[in-house]
């Protein structure tokens, strides 16, 4: 394809938000191509480090939407990046993210007791009813389990 030649070619001289519209683009538009998705995930590693909340998570689910875009590496390097932003990013991204992170296994304590789950404690009237079903089956699939405090009324 003329467009992805071009893009790959000149792909060093964009800016980062460039890089990030056109991960979204060619996510959403379903190209496949190899060499561009290594180019863009050699591109968009250099400079995911100054992106943003809503920008770095619709990053990571690009990448790991799909098995074959980029190395587990730089899974693992999204997902780490992750705690710093989740506070700002939207609640459709905030639970797809969520939901990624555990399909991929990069589920940490840390990124799941002091970053996830303080989110969906605190937040939760923000995250919507549309993003509950996903992130209760998100929490058992991840193995927490509530206990109240109190006991039943009889």
């Amino acid at each position: 394809m003329k467009c992805v030649d071009h893009v790959t070619k000149n792909l060093p001289q964009y800016n980062v938000r460039v890089v990030a519209t056109l991960l979204w683009a060619f996510h959403r538009l379903k190209i496949s191509e190899p060499l561009l998705w290594s180019a863009l995930a050699r591109e968009s590693n250099k400079t995911v480090h100054r992106l943003k909340g809503k920008g770095l998570g619709l990053t990571f689910i690009v990448f790991c939407s799909e098995p074959d875009r980029c190395t587990r590496e730089y899974k693992e390097r999204l997902a780490s990046l992750l705690p710093i932003h989740i506070q700002t990013m939207n609640p459709d991204v905030f639970t797809k993210c969520f939901e990624l992170v555990l399909k991929e296994n990069l589920m940490t304590d840390y990124l799941f007791h002091d970053n996830f789950f303080m989110v969906i404690w605190k937040k939760s009237a923000w995250l919507g009813e549309r993003n509950y079903p996903t992130l209760i089956k998100g929490l058992l699939e991840y193995g927490y389990l509530v206990k109240f405090p109190f006991k039943a009324l009889d």
